[in-house]
């Protein structure tokens, strides 16, 4: 590995991971001068028991909910963003705390930027830079992430916010929280994360630090992954697999949006197919075709699935290359569980294009339709 000639990273929450990590949440809010949260999940989390689980976990610490949401649709909309702003300033909250996947985490970033500036509307967020100390936020995650929950970036009907001062204060992974209830909610899950971390770890200039985070995730995620999949409420697994994807979301604040992940957020608008599902399919052919053109993959991505062992024995030309066998070998792992195309997904052919051209708006330039077209009909063909 070669020293950067300049690097930047920046990673702001505590984390709190293992067992009875929930009963240490009064002492972070104390420590962060609060006392009061207002707390949001959804009916699939109350459902699930875990609301409850949660409660238990405070119920001897004298800590006072300010007040409690637990009808969190599956959509970031401005409204429900605005509306749980009026409820924190009505009961009188000074903090927050999510707990879930997916867009509960979205909605208490946007509800923390209306009460940390008294404002009413989420969408008058859409062209400024948001500076200054936010309140208190804590978020809990539950299995299924989706990626991107523990991460600065808040998505919000059409477009997105990004800042440092939208990291969580404190991330609390508990395996009484993040085990899950399927094999495809382990896949969508773990592919997610991989994705942002091999998206990070895979691009040709180094981050060190980033890299140590990205390397570990990758890590967790292959010891883990087919565990989990075996038996989806494996708790030590699970909480293997939630620490990955809150590593993998600190490499996504610091790297650029991949062609994968910007595919996957143009699959899911169009076709609504979990972001995960859709970057574990594309994931080994983006790299494939980076092999194939003569684009660097960094050969650092064979010691983070496989350790230093097999590392060393490889070649330095051939780990690259392995790195690649090796997520091939995973999908073939997962068969039955992860689609090897979106052929197989009942994707029409004809979306292609369009899934494209926004793939390339998303990326503001970086990327052309072309390009993006080139990756996505292999993948629809399932052929590298």
């Amino acid at each position: 590995m070669q020293s950067p000639g300049y690097y930047q990273f920046f990673s702001h929450s505590k984390i709190l991971s293992g067992k009875k990590a929930m009963e240490h949440i009064p002492f972070e809010l104390e420590s962060l001068n609060a006392r009061k949260p207002l707390v949001i999940t959804s009916k699939d989390v109350t459902d699930n028991k875990l609301t409850k689980k949660f409660i238990n976990a405070m119920k001897d610490s004298g800590m006072v909910i300010g007040a409690l949401y637990d009808d969190a649709p599956a959509y970031s909309g401005s409204t429900i963003i605005n509306e749980l702003s009026k409820l924190y300033r009505y009961r009188g909250c000074d903090s927050i705390i999510a707990i879930g996947a997916g867009p509960v985490s979205d909605i208490a970033k946007c509800v923390n930027l209306l009460a940390t500036f008294k404002e009413d509307n989420i969408l008058d967020f859409r062209d400024r830079t948001i500076t200054g100390h936010m309140r208190p936020l804590i978020i809990i995650p539950t299995a299924g992430l989706l990626g991107g929950e523990m991460s600065n970036i808040a998505d919000i009907e059409s477009f997105s916010l990004q800042s440092d001062e939208l990291y969580p204060d404190v991330v609390v992974l508990d395996g009484r929280m993040t085990r899950a209830h399927s094999s495809i909610e382990v896949v969508n899950q773990a592919m997610a994360a991989l994705s942002h971390a091999v998206g990070a770890s895979a691009i040709p200039h180094n981050d060190p630090i980033n890299d140590a985070y990205a390397h570990t995730a990758i890590q967790f995620i292959y010891d883990n992954i087919l565990k989990a999949t075996r038996r989806p409420k494996n708790r030590k697994a699970g909480l293997a697999l939630a620490n990955a994807s809150a590593m993998a979301d600190v490499c996504f604040s610091n790297s650029p949006r991949d062609m994968v992940k910007l595919l996957a957020t143009a699959m899911y608008q169009e076709m609504n197919i979990p972001h995960g599902i859709s970057m574990g399919i594309l994931l080994p052919y983006h790299l494939q075709m980076k092999l194939d053109s003569k684009k660097k993959v960094r050969e650092e991505l064979l010691l983070a699935m496989t350790g230093i062992d097999e590392y060393a024995q490889t070649p330095s030309r051939e780990r690259a290359s392995r790195a690649v066998q090796l997520l091939w070998k995973l999908h073939e792992d997962l068969a039955g569980i992860l689609p090897r195309s979106f052929n197989e997904l009942n994707v029409p052919r004809y979306k292609l294009d369009v899934i494209a051209e926004r793939a390339a708006l998303l990326s503001e330039k970086r990327y052309t339709a072309k390009e993006c077209l080139k990756l996505l009909t292999q993948a629809w063909e399932g052929r590298a």
